[in-house]
């Protein structure tokens, strides 16, 4: 069984070499350069959720994290969710409330930067 806490580096030179690719031709499917997949496999920059997507769909099922390690990020991204839906149920009653007041006298909304300043 292969270890499903694989670095990004070890992600993204494994996919590479699997799909035999330059690390030129390999940036070049995310207009990515030579340079900067060579900084990802090397550790000194985290490369982007879509290029370890990508990854780890090269290389699943073997090193594809197991659901259960997903569930941490699964429980934060419900959070948020849930967060920016109780912000916008109150930016909504906010502007349901300014109803027909112009738009210089409605109250400031810190999600928009819109509104009047006090």
């Amino acid at each position: 069984m292969h270890d499903t806490r694989l670095p990004p580096a070890d992600l993204v030179r494994r996919a590479r070499e699997a799909e035999q690719l330059s690390q030129r031709d390999f940036g070049a499917l995310f207009g990515k350069s030579q340079g900067v997949v060579s900084r990802y496999e090397s550790g000194a920059v985290d490369p982007p959720a879509e290029i370890l997507m990508h990854c780890m769909h090269i290389l699943a099922p073997s090193n594809a994290p197991a659901a259960s390690s997903l569930e941490p990020a699964i429980t934060g991204v419900r959070l948020a969710l849930e967060n920016l839906g109780r912000a916008l149920d109150a930016l909504q009653r906010v502007v349901i409330s300014a109803g027909d007041m112009p738009l210089d006298d409605a109250p400031h909304s810190p999600l928009t930067g819109e509104g009047s300043r006090s």
